[in-house]
């Protein structure tokens, strides 16, 4: 692919230059919970006008699809319509991006071997009843996971539109990998929420069996009379497995009981 020049940057008038530093903000703000694909996709929409989009999200070795998003259904519903665009992708010009680690942002038709493209089956069979001739994507491989999101349309896009996109490449890595981040940092706190539940629940089972009756019927919401009566024990006898109870769970209340009694998932 070849490089854009820094000029390309100029012909962008102040209103672009405005919208993309919205976009790029956009960009960072991403929901929780919310995939960053499906995100990158909602914040782009607006920008590029296109008609299909798919984003891929791959592990390189060994090579896996770890995620495969097509917002288009319309693929889907023709008949053996994704058989054959698998069979044949080979045939696409950013079939080269899975083993360039250097692609970066550009068209298909910059491509070299775009004019060999618009002789196969897949272009003439696909890309044109979908209304997808032209293409134009960012790819972006960062350590052993490699990115890909392509914008399909039956319109050429500009050269200004692919200015906007390198402009907004380094933003779209950078929340990428924030995401990341945030992602992992939140797979390490439930391990350890469940490491720390499956503790507490070991904790649970070693008290001794009326301990256990005791902490089992103040989850329940009873109250020590409630308690002493189905126990058939004193009311002082209920508070002194209660403060031994408390010693043991390291609290000092009862909605502190009941909230660890959930956490461990008691039965």
């Amino acid at each position: 692919m070849r490089s854009l020049p820094n000029g390309c940057f100029r012909n962008l008038s102040q209103a672009e230059l405005g919208r993309a530093f919205r976009i790029s903000e956009q960009i960072q703000r991403i929901p929780p919970g919310k995939s960053f694909t499906m995100h990158l996709h909602s914040v782009l929409h607006p920008l590029l006008g296109h008609t299909h989009f798919c984003m891929e999200l791959h592990q390189m070795k060994p090579f896996v699809t770890l995620e495969r998003i097509n917002i288009s259904r319309i693929l889907e519903s023709m008949n053996d319509g994704t058989a054959f665009f698998n069979a044949h992708i080979h045939e696409h010009p950013l079939f080269h991006m899975l083993t360039n680690p250097h692609t970066d942002v550009g068209k298909t038709k910059q491509q070299s071997c775009y004019p060999t493209f618009l002789k196969t089956a897949l272009y003439n069979e696909i890309m044109v009843p979908l209304q997808s001739q032209h293409q134009i994507w960012i790819a972006i491989s960062k350590n052993n996971q490699f990115l890909n999101c392509i914008f399909c349309r039956e319109k050429e896009h500009s050269e200004n539109e692919l200015a906007m996109l390198h402009l907004l490449r380094p933003h779209i890595e950078s929340a990428w990998q924030h995401w990341k981040n945030i992602r992992q940092l939140k797979q390490e706190f439930q391990t350890l929420e469940q490491d720390g539940n499956q503790k507490l629940r070991k904790t649970f089972d070693a008290l001794p069996r009326r301990q256990w009756e005791i902490a089992e019927l103040v989850a329940l919401g009873h109250d020590n009379q409630q308690i002493a009566d189905q126990l058939n024990i004193s009311i002082r006898t209920v508070q002194k497995h209660l403060q031994l109870i408390f010693r043991t769970l390291e609290i000092h209340k009862r909605t502190e009981l009941v909230k660890q009694w959930q956490l461990a998932g008691v039965s």
